[in-house]
Order: structure tokens, then C-alpha cells, then sequence
């Protein structure tokens, strides 16, 4: 199987280029990289956070633009509630930056994958990935169907609504659900989590790839229920948010 070639990790500093709010606790950045900067889809970057005691922590964010570059690239971040890395990637200005490495990962689609078709899942901010994956398959002539089912925990806090939806209407193999878990407004459609979403749309006897992102009591739930379906681990690929 073809596999994924690494790329040059850099170390620069992130330059908050611009900064708008996606939900109440999520934000989208977009921040410059090296003009050398190359990444496949899929991958991240770390920040380093510097603490007043001298040592420092390295906290990993999924790049959710797609290839390639072009001398910046945008990240999904949610707010963690006394986590030191968003506190401080939260307060940052427009023109100020922090020290970061990257691309790093292997968490993008193996060329092997692309032969059959694919279904993405997440919850919350774990569609980040699937903002830089899913565009970049499609606008590379994928023609196999797309599948992308996202859970959120509110109306309030669905990401990226519109941009799906686009592409769903651009590209007839790209098909998009999203679902909330405990909607504001009790009579708000499509109530229900992510797994319902599986069981509803998925067509019966889907033998492609599956991509899981999100926290890990989704990622181990949508696995047992996909092995209940026949999918063998193999075919499934994760990675978790906490």
C-alpha cells in the first residue's frame, strides 16, 4: 500500500493573520506558515506554549484548510475552560505570534483508500481534519461517494454548516448529514447523536474506509457499532481529541 510521504516539519512562528467565531466556544484562525510550508490533508500543527516557570508544552491542532498552503492555513480550535494552549491561542491579537512546528501526522487518506468509497465522522471541532480532507479529495477529481455525518451538542455550535453544504450541492458524491444532540429549541431537525446518523444513512453494505475524529467515547461507540455492521478495524481509522 502506497503510503503517505513525510514532509519537512518547520519551525516558525505563527502570525495570527485573522480570527472569527465559528460557535460560542470555538474559533476559526488563520495564520501564516513558511512560504516552504507543504502538508497533505489531514495533518497538524503544534504550539508551543511557553509557562511562567521557564519549561514549555506543545498542544497539536488539526489543520482544517486544504493543500496547499500558500504561506498560511487555518485551524478550528475549541476553548477548553482553564487549558493554558487555547487560553492563550484565544487571546491572541491579529499581527502577534506564537512559536509552533509543524505539519506533523498521518492521519490523512491513503491513496490504497481511494479506490472504494469513504465516510467521515466526527463531533465538535473533530470535523477540523475533515474541513482540509474532504475538499482537497473532491477538488482532485475523487469520484467514488463521499460520506460526511457530524454530531454536535447544540444548534449553537454546529461548524461549518454552510461550507458543507456547498460542497455537497457542487459535487453530486459528497453527501452531508449533521445531527445535535440537545437542541435549544426543542423542535429543531435533525435532533439526535452522530451513531443515529450511521445507522440511518449509510448504505446498507458499504465496503470503504471509515475516518473518526472526535472524543474517544464517540470513537470507541461508532466503533463497536460499525463492527456490529461486519467493518473490520482495518478499515477504520481514528483520531481522538482528548
Amino acid at each position: 500500500m502506497k503510503m503517505l510521504t513525510r514532509q519537512k516539519v518547520h519551525s516558525f512562528d505563527a502570525q495570527l493573520i485573522s480570527f472569527r467565531r465559528l460557535s460560542i466556544s470555538t474559533g476559526h484562525f488563520t495564520v501564516s506558515v513558511p512560504q516552504e510550508f507543504v502538508f497533505y490533508a489531514g495533518q497538524f500543527v503544534s504550539f508551543i506554549i511557553k509557562k511562567e516557570d521557564g519549561t514549555s508544552l506543545r498542544r497539536p491542532y488539526s489543520i482544517a484548510s486544504a493543500p496547499p498552503a500558500n504561506g498560511q492555513i487555518d485551524l478550528c480550535i475549541k476553548k477548553v475552560e482553564g487549558g493554558i494552549g487555547t487560553t492563550m491561542l484565544f487571546a491572541l491579537q491579529e499581527g502577534e505570534s506564537m512559536p509552533a512546528l509543524g505539519p506533523m501526522g498521518a492521519f490523512g487518506v491513503q491513496e490504497a483508500h481511494k479506490v472504494g468509497d469513504l465516510c467521515f465522522i466526527s463531533t465538535g471541532a473533530g470535523i477540523a481534519p475533515f474541513k482540509s480532507i474532504i475538499p482537497d479529495l473532491l477538488k482532485n477529481g475523487f469520484s467514488k461517494s463521499v460520506f460526511l455525518f457530524s454530531g454536535f451538542k447544540n444548534e449553537q455550535e454546529i461548524l461549518y454548516q454552510e461550507e458543507f453544504s456547498a460542497l455537497a450541492e457542487q459535487y453530486s458524491n459528497f453527501h452531508y448529514f449533521h445531527a445535535v444532540d440537545s437542541p435549544i429549541d426543542k423542535n429543531y431537525i435533525p435532533k439526535g447523536r452522530v451513531q443515529d446518523l450511521v445507522k440511518k444513512y449509510l448504505p446498507p453494505g458499504f465496503s470503504g474506509h471509515f475516518y473518526l475524529c472526535g472524543l474517544w467515547a464517540m470513537i470507541e461507540d461508532v466503533g463497536k457499532l460499525l463492527a456490529a455492521k461486519g467493518v473490520t478495524s482495518q478499515r477504520i481509522h481514528f483520531e481522538r481529541y482528548d
